[in-house]
């Protein structure tokens, strides 16, 4: 059914005349099946933190993680990530433990023994943002994937989770506006949202909205966040 979703989607784009590129590429985040999340993998990666966190001493800092891979205004990335692969050739585990600063000083963690599968970009951003695990957004979207799987925790809701997102793409190179075209997509659809609270209607009228909003360099984070359906 979510293929056939997409694809009459994609049809109506045409025939209204909105059919460019990223209005196309917003319509393909909307229908892609890889934003689902596996219960094992969740179980899991929960099952990990929650370990890590309970052998934890002390809170990791700035101070005590060492030099950083980046650092810039957008925040630091500790550590270069580390993975094998599932035999379901989808996700990867972390073999090895990796931080993120966000720019007001909180460090995110993604562990040893998490689960990551890129999925933080979908199939129809390939072409234009780079495929998983390549490209500008590859360090965002190991803390992304390891905190949706986690879900929302006590200060870090789920517009916590995706303006970290926002955050560590634009820490990790990515241009302004390209990071501005995911983050819309996640904010709006991502999980743990999943498009479920909007109709055909509305998601198609965000694909209309979405190319305008975003050219706009002047657009900030917040007016994104209202985009008009």
């Amino acid at each position: 059914m979510k293929r056939f979703g997409w694809i009459a989607l994609l049809i109506a784009l045409v025939f209204s005349g909105c059919a460019r590129q990223q209005n196309a590429l917003v319509a393909y985040w909307i229908y892609d099946e890889a934003m689902e999340l596996d219960p094992t993998i969740v179980t899991e990666t929960r099952k990990v933190y929650t370990e890590y966190e309970a052998q934890l001493r002390e809170q990791p800092t700035s101070a005590t993680l060492g030099e950083p891979v980046i650092r810039n205004e957008f925040g630091a990335f500790y550590g270069q990530p580390e993975a094998v692969w599932e035999p379901d050739g989808v996700w990867m585990k972390l073999t090895r433990t990796v931080y993120y600063e966000d720019p007001s000083g909180v460090i995110w963690t993604a562990p040893r023994g998490t689960y990551v599968n890129g999925s933080s970009i979908p199939q129809g951003f390939w072409s234009t943002v780079g495929s998983p695990y390549r490209g500008r957004h590859r360090y965002a979207s190991v803390f992304h994937d390891v905190a949706c799987l986690l879900g929302p925790q006590p200060g870090r809701d789920w517009k916590t989770i995706h303006r970290m997102y926002y955050n560590a793409c634009r820490c990790g190179g990515m241009p302004e506006n390209e990071a501005k075209l995911l983050y819309t997509s996640v904010y709006h659809f991502g999980p743990p949202r999943f498009g479920g609270d909007f109709d055909a209607k509305q998601k198609l009228n965000l694909a209309r909205n979405a190319e305008e909003y975003i050219s706009e360099k002047d657009r900030s984070l917040e007016q994104l966040e209202q985009l008009p359906y």
